[in-house]
């Protein structure tokens, strides 16, 4: 295994060839942040075993590709965070009951985590939110995929290189790719299963909200996908919990562990920001203030509003709109039904 991942990581990459990279700000410095990124991915994926090489005529499965994607992650500011690579599935050949069983996949519900944020600030108690890093690979998938090396990607390996070139060298997909059907449900049942062994129970309200009592103390989190809200009182139950999640849990009758060992993100704590909701949280003075300001704006340049000035009312109370004729303006409905659906996904998420 060790000499396959050796071989594997023998490669150069070309970051251009990411899906998304046309998109980026032109200049030298934005190729290299593309390509540490795609070699950057590409290494993880190795390192975490979720490939084996395999030879043409040894499945009778479908070949699926997989699309390097590329992606400049701003924060809630719009302030440039980091240049992220993602290696993505082409999910949309799987074959239903032979490629991939279910494939449903929940998140905290927006009312859910409304309320608990509102609980949290009532009764002062620490909010803290961190990522998992590489949250989905964790997982194994229920079906082995398997596929070709991603553009951008060249091994240098003379033997595999020999095999690529005569159409013969595959990868077998082990872990749960973004991308695969089943991906996000074998992440969920993973990540469901280590919390229930820690001792969590789920919300029989909400799928993605689990409780526990710790040492008398109550602890809830909040999941969406691989971003994790704790709310606790207590400081050092937060931490016990970090270090619960950060080592392997169980072990199964082989002896390996059930549940692998997550790694975090940074921690923010008090929580700034979550699913692109920037929050300013006083503990203290028990306020808490949510934000979509770069949402909003980009709304406003997506749609070429940025020269209207601010109003305290759109229109005049006693002002009536006629509607427009019909086939004329349809472009014009259009657009204003994608800024409204837009503006109303913002205040669903937002307001409290």
């Amino acid at each position: 295994a060790e000499s396959w991942r050796a071989r594997l990581k023998h490669a150069s990459y070309d970051g251009s060839k990411l899906i998304g990279f046309k998109n980026f700000p032109q200049g030298s410095i934005w190729k290299e942040r593309a390509d540490a990124a795609l070699k950057s991915e590409w290494e993880r994926l190795v390192d975490m075993c979720t490939f084996l090489p395999a030879v043409l005529g040894d499945f009778d499965m479908k070949k699926l590709s997989i699309l390097p994607l590329g992606d400049i992650k701003l924060d809630s500011n719009g302030d440039y965070k980091k240049t992220k690579a993602r290696a993505v599935l082409d999910g949309r050949k799987q074959q239903r009951w032979i490629e991939y069983n279910l494939h449903s996949s929940p998140t905290i519900n927006v009312e859910t985590l409304r309320l608990l944020l509102a609980i949290a600030t009532i009764n002062g108690w620490h909010i803290a939110a961190a990522d998992i890093m590489n949250a989905y690979i964790n997982a194994f998938l229920d079906q082995f995929l398997v596929s070709g090396i991603p553009r951008g990607v060249h091994l240098l390996d003379p033997e595999i290189r020999a095999a690529i070139d005569a159409g013969l060298f595959l990868l077998m997909i082990l872990r749960a790719l973004y991308g695969a059907r089943q991906a996000g449900r074998c992440w969920y049942d993973l990540i469901r299963g280590k919390l229930e062994h820690m001792g969590f129970s789920v919300s029989n309200h909400d799928p993605c909200m689990f409780f526990q009592w710790y040492q008398g103390i109550l602890v809830i989190l909040a999941l969406w996908v691989d971003d994790i809200v704790i709310f606790c009182q207590s400081l050092e139950v937060i931490d016990a919990f970090k270090s619960g999640m950060e080592r392997t849990q169980g072990v199964d009758t082989g002896g390996d562990p059930l549940f692998p060992a997550f790694e975090f993100g940074e921690w923010s704590n008090p929580i700034t920001e979550f699913t692109g909701i920037g929050i300013h949280y006083d503990r203290e003075k028990r306020i808490l203030r949510l934000q979509h300001r770069f949402y909003l704006q980009n709304i406003l340049e997506m749609h070429g509003l940025t020269a209207l000035r601010p109003l305290s009312c759109p229109a005049p109370s006693k002002q009536e709109l006629d509607s427009p004729p019909d086939e004329t303006d349809r472009y014009i409905l259009a657009h204003y039904s994608q800024i409204l659906g837009k503006l109303m996904f913002s205040m669903v998420h937002v307001y409290i």
